[in-house]
């Protein structure tokens, strides 16, 4: 996914909270249980023996019980096929159990033949295939016990036809594991775009308003400071997307601004912990690569519905902002190849009354401008 941001830059963590459930004195946790293998585009990825494989990704799986246990594994899922279980219409994963533990030593792992259960193949790294379940072995021999650690891989592909597709797609699918009688879901999703779009701004992407004095601001009410900019957008081919802005200050907006708070982003704090104010940014009509006139258009939180946004305002609250095509009946996103946009920041300070500044400290708005693909 394209990003670009603006005014500082934006580092985040996500934490992945483990999924727990209790039952038949047993404990299972699956972590992550949610699995966004992100949005891909032509540029991103390659065909490699006939499929385009996506970088694969690893979850953490655990069991927990008060008494000794059979710890049988399997994974229940819909359609499974050579390829794998389906992801979604053109795509595919699979899943292996690597490096696991059983009561804190090491295991293997093999298939349970379905006429002699106590009888399994022997392997380091085993695949969920199917319904078929997985035993842990030890010396060739199925192991029970209270406790299990487990690294599963799992490895996506899509299909080759899904380079040729016209309009982006979303690719998801579910399963669950099942282990000690218990159920664990699993959801796996992708995006594929057939384009790639990429957006920069002027000047380095920092907007620098200079330095400021106390004396600058009004004491009474709010102080505002614009300058201008140019957000470009290219992409390899033509393309229906939406840009939507995230603030990396969030919190510290200022209640005195008068400003409606959806179009507000942060810009920090005194070091006294006083809000300084908030910086607003807004889209013109820009040009496309062809020379059509973009007019913008606000987007629902989903990007399913858009309406005319003629003052061009980037929310902070989720809507995007999608680009319209003069002389195109409709008010539906068009589709662009390249275009060039002036964006407007106004930078909002609180009044002077209320701000006790005792030291030079800096106005740090930051926020990301995020491609998505329609």
């Amino acid at each position: 996914m394209s990003r670009c941001t603006f005014l500082t830059a934006l580092v985040a963590t996500a934490l992945a909270t483990p999924l727990q459930a209790f039952a038949q004195g047993c404990s299972l946790s699956l972590s992550p249980a949610d699995i966004d293998l992100g949005q891909f585009n032509r540029t991103t990825v390659q065909l490699a023996s006939g499929e385009v494989p996506l970088p694969p990704r690893r979850l953490s799986l655990s069991v927990l019980c008060e008494t000794e246990q059979d710890l049988t594994l399997a994974y229940r899922a819909g359609q499974f096929s050579n390829q794998g279980y389906a992801l979604g219409s053109q795509g595919a994963y699979r899943l292996r159990v690597l490096q696991a533990s059983v009561d804190d030593q090491p295991v293997q792992w093999g298939q349970v033949a379905a006429a002699a259960p106590q009888v399994a193949t022997r392997t380091g790294a085993a695949a969920l295939e199917g319904d078929q379940p997985l035993q842990p072995l030890r010396a060739g021999h199925a192991v029970r016990g209270k406790r299990l650690q487990a690294q599963i891989e799992l490895q996506a592909t899509l299909a080759p036809t899904v380079l040729a597709v016209s309009d982006a797609h979303e690719l998801s699918a579910s399963g669950s594991f099942d282990i000690v009688g218990q159920q664990k879901p699993l959801l796996v999703k992708a995006g594929f775009a057939p384009a790639a779009c990429r957006p920069s701004l002027a000047g380095n992407a920092n907007v620098n308003f200079g330095r400021i004095g106390m004396a600058d601001l009004r004491r009474e009410s709010v102080t505002t400071f614009s300058r201008q900019t140019v957000l470009e957008v290219d992409c390899d081919a033509p393309t229906r997307f939406a840009i939507r802005a995230l603030d990396n200050r969030a919190g510290s907006v200022s209640d005195q601004l008068l400003a409606a708070a959806p179009t507000l982003f942060g810009i920090g704090r005194t070091a006294d912990g006083q809000a300084l104010g908030g910086f607003t940014a807004r889209l013109g009509t820009g040009i496309g690569r062809d020379g059509s006139s973009a007019y913008p258009l606000l987007g629902d939180a989903s990007a399913q519905t858009w309406r005319l946004h003629p003052d061009g305002w980037l929310r902070s609250d989720g809507p995007p902002t999608a680009l319209g095509r003069q002389a195109t009946p409709g008010v539906a996103p068009g589709a662009w190849s390249g275009l060039s946009l002036p964006l407007t920041v106004d930078l909002h300070l609180a009044p002077a009354r209320g701000l006790d500044v005792r030291q030079e400290t800096p106005i740090d708005g930051s926020a990301t401008l995020e491609i998505i693909y329609l």
